[in-house]
């Protein structure tokens, strides 16, 4: 918020090296490094927690390769301070990456694949745990995806987490996607109606 803004411009005009990360909008991110050294190189970690959506009877988790241009305008024009120069970094020469994920399910994997990286990816799996790599140099493209079929989708699986600092203090997660027995469905009709008489020509009357 408005106190890591100040610490940020504080740490610049002190000469020191920092770094801010802001949130454009729930899944976009903005990073911000100060001070750095020439020749210098840094590695920036950050952790999050994110829903993961389910397409066709899979569970799938998406990386984007790319924003929508007004966002990514919009970040790069956010003034974080005001002492040093700023220089934008653009992605178009940065797109290589390397991904190394481990998963671990409730209920045994069916299937998993990566029709984004189909054959580059490499995947090993047991019953309920798998390991998906993707060496250093791999094209990001529009993004890395991850579909994981599950033999039990439909049910409801609960996570608890207890709080470092107050063993009392915990926190649950229920997920659920339930499944529905409908009848087959019935074709719908779609009507369009464009209006091409004019009536709307002219000034506004209120």
């Amino acid at each position: 918020g408005e106190q890591a803004h100040r610490e940020y411009k504080e740490a610049i005009s002190q000469g020191h090296g920092a770094y801010l990360m802001d949130e454009e909008t729930p899944d976009v991110f903005t990073v911000s490094v100060g001070n750095l050294p020439p020749g210098a190189k840094v590695l920036i970690k950050i952790t999050y927690v994110a829903e993961l959506i389910i397409e066709d009877e899979a569970v799938c988790f998406s990386l984007p390769g790319s924003v929508a241009p007004w966002t990514k305008a919009k970040a790069l024009q956010e003034e974080t301070q005001d002492k040093v120069a700023r220089v934008e970094v653009d992605d178009a020469q940065t797109r290589s990456f390397s991904a190394q994920l481990s998963v671990e399910m409730p209920f045994d994997i069916r299937s998993i694949k990566s029709p984004s990286h189909q054959q580059h990816v490499s995947i090993k799996t047991t019953a309920t745990k798998a390991v998906v790599e993707l060496p250093v140099g791999s094209d990001l493209g529009d993004g890395f995806q991850l579909l994981i079929q599950l033999a039990e989708i439909h049910v409801p699986r609960m996570w608890v987490e207890e709080s470092d600092q107050d063993s009392q203090s915990q926190a649950c997660m229920l997920t659920f996607y339930p499944e529905f027995e409908a009848d087959s469905s019935v074709a719908n009709e779609v009507v369009i109606m464009l209006d091409c008489s004019n009536s709307m020509k002219g000034s506004s009357i209120v």
